[in-house]
């Protein structure tokens, strides 16, 4: 398959089939889901912005053993039970990078990084549980210390906030 390389995407939906491979900065308004064993290389963006009100079904997915590098994030302007969006990190994911979520985060896969979400949602079969996690991992150490992301909130300094010594905004990729 081709490698994606630098490749910039703004729809209301987005699908990124299975197998996925290259860097990319996707924006959807109303979905955006991947597929399985995607590899998102860095400096990739990932993100659900909804600014819409009483819009329903918003959801952003990483795919089941799906890999990504850089920013993962969903933003809703305005959320009730109602029209709550939702994120999910699917088993044996993981995201090297920055995750944001405004939305419920259901984290079944794995974060070397950052995340800063609204609140947890676990899902079985027997039930739904609210600020729950099972096997799941967030472990900042694992971030590297090279890594340059983007400061999602102003209060609040994502990129930074886990590496000492990091240099408050760098370049993070040189395009011909």
């Amino acid at each position: 398959g081709a490698d994606i390389k630098d490749v910039l995407i703004y729809a209301p939906e987005i699908i990124v089939q299975d197998d996925f491979s290259g860097n990319l900065q996707a924006f959807a308004g109303q979905v955006l889901e991947t597929g399985k064993n995607c590899r998102f290389k860095y400096p990739t963006v990932l993100g659900l912005i909804n600014l819409s009100l009483g819009t329903e079904g918003t959801s952003l997915k990483l795919g089941e053993g799906s890999e990504l590098a850089g920013v993962l994030f969903a933003y809703q302007k305005q959320n009730s039970r109602k029209n709550q969006a939702q994120m999910l990190i699917d088993k044996n994911a993981i995201v090297k990078g920055q995750v944001y979520s405004s939305a419920m985060m259901e984290l079944k896969g794995s974060i070397h990084g950052s995340l800063a979400c609204q609140k947890f949602i676990l899902r079985t079969p027997s039930s739904v549980y609210e600020n729950h996690l099972l096997n799941a991992v967030i472990d900042p150490s694992q971030l590297s210390k090279h890594f340059v992301g983007i400061n999602l909130l102003a209060d609040f300094n994502l990129v930074h906030a886990q590496k000492e010594g990091a240099q408050a905004k760098q370049i993070v990729k040189w395009l011909n």
